[in-house]
């Protein structure tokens, strides 16, 4: 058995040996240029596939974006719509307020005025008879009244102001006439028009 294999080798030439040294060293190149095709083809194939995705998601952000952009531009353009209305809002509120300050000036100085008026009017209420019944010191002012001319002018001086009152002192004058009067008194007057107080 051992002569057999010897025999084989010796069989086999030098330059056989050789040739079958560099087939199978060609055989071992092949195989490994063919895997590393392989995998570099595998790795294209992988990162092809990883660039459509990334590009996918590239896009998307980038649809992304551009809706979030217009978003933003119509939320800035209600913004600064609102502000404007704001604006315009507070802007009507202050001439309001100028308008509400100012009726309220106008009312004060009307109250006063009126206040004012009031009290002329009853001065001059004071200081003037006309016809009826007057109680000194109550509706009419003490002093002296005088009329520059009447005719038929009745005039009396009374106990009281009820139907039962009694006259304590009367007149009846066609022309000018003037009478003093004193607190408590109480004074008729008919058709003498308007008695002013002269004192």
């Amino acid at each position: 058995m051992q002569h057999n294999r010897w025999s084989i080798r010796s069989a086999l030439s030098t330059p056989r040996r050789a040739a079958l040294t560099v087939g199978a060293a060609g055989l071992i190149v092949a195989a490994a240029l063919g895997t590393g095709w392989g995998v570099a083809a595998a790795h294209a194939n992988a990162w092809a596939g990883h660039s459509a995705a990334l590009q996918k998601d590239l896009d998307a952000a980038r649809g992304n974006l551009k809706s979030v952009s217009e978003d933003r531009d119509t939320y800035l353009g209600k913004l600064q719509d609102a502000a404007t209305e704001k604006a315009a809002a507070e802007a009507k509120q202050h001439e309001l307020d100028s308008k509400l300050a100012a009726a309220d000036d106008a009312k004060s100085k009307l109250a006063e005025l009126q206040k004012q008026f009031d009290e002329a009017q009853k001065q001059a209420i004071a200081s003037e008879l006309s016809d009826g019944v007057h109680v000194v010191g109550t509706d009419t002012a003490a002093g002296t009244y005088s009329i520059a001319t009447s005719s038929t002018c009745y005039y009396a001086w009374k106990s009281g102001t009820g139907s039962d009152a009694t006259i304590i002192d009367n007149n009846i004058v066609d022309g000018p006439a003037t009478v003093t009067l004193r607190a408590g008194d109480v004074f008729e007057t008919k058709g003498c028009g308007v008695w002013k107080k002269t004192a």
